[in-house]
């Protein structure tokens, strides 16, 4: 509500973006663990599921070359100094499958099976890139166009790309013994 409305209680007749919710949970969880939120998140989530290559923006990064200015002092890492999804995290598609894995868990199956599409990562203008998972037949249904392909399948995760010049979808998925990865472009691109 707070992100949405505007002082004075009026609905903003358009829509604005705002990380302010990240700001206030993450103020809620440092008020409530006495712990940075980036420091909770990785102790509670990332560590007990095994994300190894999950992080945050913000985080440096051992190869990333360090800013200095003329005089040699260092400087300020810049903010949004590569491509992330929202509140700053970054992680692997093996740690987004971890996480997911365990979060199909939380939510009621029936709600999963009528929307199931999660955005991660997204930039506006220029360079779109989106990627999405699913456990249920919307995920197989949005990249292909075919249910019947995703019977098959027990997890499945879309890249899709677009740009200026083009578009590119991907679907990454495992079978049911968890053995096999498929790629598959999207309908009409053959093997360009």
């Amino acid at each position: 509500r707070l992100v949405r409305e505007a002082p004075g209680g009026r609905l903003l007749k358009r829509s604005r973006y705002n990380n302010a919710g990240y700001d206030l949970l993450g103020h809620i969880i440092y008020l409530v663990s006495q712990q940075r939120a980036d420091a909770f998140i990785r102790e509670r989530i990332f560590e007990p599921l095994g994300m190894r290559g999950a992080g945050f923006q913000a985080d440096e990064h051992p190869d990333e070359a360090a800013p200095f200015d003329a005089d040699g002092q260092r400087g300020i890492k810049e903010q949004q100094n590569w491509h992330c999804g929202n509140a700053f995290a970054v992680c692997t598609i093996r740690d987004a499958h971890a996480f997911l894995q365990k979060y199909d868990g939380l939510l009621d199956p029936a709600h999963l099976r009528a929307y199931r599409s999660l955005c991660f990562f997204r930039r506006e203008g220029g360079i779109e890139t989106l990627l999405h998972t699913g456990s249920g037949d919307f995920a197989a249904e949005h990249a292909t166009g075919s249910k019947s392909f995703y019977r098959a399948l027990s997890r499945s995760v879309v890249i899709d790309m677009r740009s200026e010049y083009g578009s590119l979808k991907l679907v990454v998925a495992q079978n049911r013994s968890g053995s096999n990865a498929v790629l598959e472009p999207p309908r009409g691109m053959g093997n360009r």
